[in-house]
């Protein structure tokens, strides 16, 4: 049986794979349109004009809290003004008697329309805050997902638009208050309600001199890890008005692994406040702002006055750097039988140089074995990296041990980017279905690997 100390470790090691994962999740879910609107009556039991604390914390920049729903409880949710609805998964909605009697259409941050059922829980007491009439979508699509945080689903933003919600990242605590935010308070920024309910602010883009090249309404998203994400069809102008080098193709929030990721060539602004090295995402549907960026400042949202503000640790400070990612080169990859393929490593990179190859296999990551998909993104970027990976490498017979260090997966310099030497490719794999249905991977070397086709399974979620 592993002891404690084995299993922090085991979580600890899991935690670069659980952002993504639930962003997948999150992110999916943020922006959506339902055709029904349910009033959620929410009173905040705290003296007027005093700020009251919610249970729970901020771990790697999601706001955790914990709720009391029906009676039963406390089951900890997500806290996410990206959603203007909530979600549970199946088990905890009989645990505590939720019964999905109703069904809504949900399109999701990538542009697909699916239908969801839903029930009412009739009260969610979140520390100070009682909700009525919470509609719950019960989905277990999160619940594989969401077992790492130990959380039941996410609370949306409805409710907690009556209040002046305080996501303070810095303090590491969410709080609510009755007051309302006035525009001469420092880091005050216009905020709105765009068409699915949920809070939006408008952020500046700069170019290389620092002058706006644009502005436009970003969705405040507590509930996804992206730091900025841009819709498709703002890809072209990125490219060309800002110089971005879109065409990374890292997925960093999880939403698809295909989307192109690159820093923006200038800084973005909110407000006062200049963010510099910001990274910024391509998708099919939505425009976003995420924890990643918003976990420099200590953000306040209050539709009530039509504003939000965002102030950094220190309110002096003008100008924030957003985080670094880091990595090791490699720019694809895919897991088969227990190992990830390298597929594409790029020319100058800490992988080539460690002699990396395309072809072959990583069996295991700082000592954990290859187990599932997530482990392709720890080859791919980490955040908060440590200085240096250990990966066991099959290569034809033979099985060997390299230390590779990381680096920022994107230079100060963009042009590094585009001037990079090519990226060491193998030859392709090729794909055979046959006439069973099963489909087989042919490798360069030779070696063959069957796809079995998987039943549907007549009881998922749509």
């Amino acid at each position: 049986m592993a002891g404690p100390d084995r299993e922090a470790r085991d979580r600890a090691y899991l935690a670069p794979f659980v952002a993504p994962l639930v962003a997948l999740l999150v992110l999916t879910l943020v922006g959506c349109t339902v055709p029904w609107r349910s009033p959620v009556a929410a009173s905040l039991d705290a003296p007027p004009g005093s700020s009251a604390a919610l249970p729970g914390e901020i771990r790697d920049g999601w706001v955790i809290v914990e709720a009391r729903v029906d009676g039963h409880g406390p089951l900890r949710f997500i806290l996410d003004t990206g959603a203007n609805f909530s979600a549970i998964t199946r088990a905890d909605a009989a645990s505590i008697g939720i019964v999905a009697d109703r069904s809504a259409y949900i399109t999701d941050i990538i542009g697909d329309r699916r239908e969801y059922p839903y029930g009412l829980a009739g009260e969610v007491v979140v520390g100070p805050v009682t909700l009525r009439r919470m509609p719950f979508i019960v989905t277990d699509n999160m619940a594989e997902m969401m077992a790492p945080m130990g959380v039941a689903g996410i609370l949306g933003y409805p409710g907690f638009d009556g209040f002046t919600l305080d996501l303070d990242y810095p303090a590491g605590v969410a709080r609510v208050a009755d007051g309302r935010i006035t525009p001469d308070e420092p880091g005050a920024v216009p905020l709105r309600r765009d068409g699915h309910e949920t809070p939006e602010i408008r952020i500046e883009l700069l170019d290389e001199r620092g002058e706006t090249a644009d502005a436009r309404w970003f969705a405040v998203d507590s509930g996804g890890a992206a730091p900025l994400h841009l819709p498709e069809s703002m890809r072209d102008w990125a490219h060309h008005d800002l110089g971005v080098p879109m065409g990374v193709g890292l997925g960093l929030s999880g939403i698809k692994r295909t989307n192109d990721v690159a820093p923006l060539r200038g800084p973005v602004r909110i407000g006062p406040t200049v963010i510099e090295h910001a990274v910024a995402e391509t998708d099919n549907h939505h425009t976003l702002i995420g924890h990643e960026l918003l976990r420099l400042f200590r953000v306040r949202l209050d539709p009530r006055s039509g504003l939000a503000a965002l102030t950094p640790p220190d309110p002096n400070r003008t100008r924030v750097t957003a985080p670094r990612y880091a990595g090791i080169g490699i720019n694809l990859g895919f897991v088969h039988e227990g190992a990830i393929t390298l597929a594409s490593i790029r020319a100058d990179s800490p992988a080539a140089r460690a002699g990396l190859l395309p072809n072959d296999r990583v069996l295991g990551i700082d000592g954990v074995p290859v187990t599932d998909p997530a482990f392709v993104d720890r080859t791919r970027w980490m955040f908060g990296a440590p200085p240096e990976v250990a990966l066991t490498v099959r290569r034809g017979d033979e099985v060997f041990e390299v230390t590779v260090p990381t680096e920022p997966l994107f230079p100060d310099d963009p042009d590094r980017l585009r001037n990079a030497a090519p990226d060491l490719r193998p030859p392709p794999v090729q794909l055979i279905t046959h006439p069973d249905g099963t489909r087989e991977l042919v490798f360069p070397d030779g070696s063959r690997g069957v796809i079995t086709p998987i039943p549907p399974d007549p009881n998922a979620d749509p």
